[in-house]
């Protein structure tokens, strides 16, 4: 069985404002670090839902995920919750960050979902 940890985390340079994110992906005692800059004025929510897509999209490029446990940690509560199903995306442009990640996530053998907070997220990203 595999096991991989993502740990996302995203902003923007005011709200909206240029967008940034980073991502940890850890596997097998590794760890790597990427960092996006998006450019175009974003939310802060938006920026952590293109960030976590990044990640996902990254690790589809790795084979054998139908055969992965994938645990993903990320600080921003509204994507949190709206991956795991409590809250619902209304606006448009959620919704199709949000159907994205979650046809991300089906091909992984299971998922676990985490909120953390911001100081554990940087310590992963630093």
């Amino acid at each position: 069985m595999k096991a991989v940890v993502v740990i996302f985390e995203g902003g923007s340079r005011g709200n909206p404002g240029p967008g940034y994110g980073s991502y940890a992906i850890l596997r097998n005692g590794r760890r790597t670090v990427t960092r996006l800059e998006f450019g175009s004025p974003m939310t802060l929510v938006e920026a952590s839902y293109d960030t976590l897509i990044k990640a996902l999209e990254a690790l589809h490029q790795q084979n054998g995920i139908a055969d992965t446990d994938l645990e993903i940690r990320g600080s921003n509560p509204t994507v949190i919750h709206q991956i795991t199903g409590d809250w619902q995306a209304r606006s448009a442009h959620l919704k199709a960050r949000h159907s994205r990640v979650t046809d991300l996530m089906q091909p992984f053998k299971s998922i676990q979902v985490t909120q953390v907070s911001n100081d554990d997220a940087k310590r992963y990203l630093s």
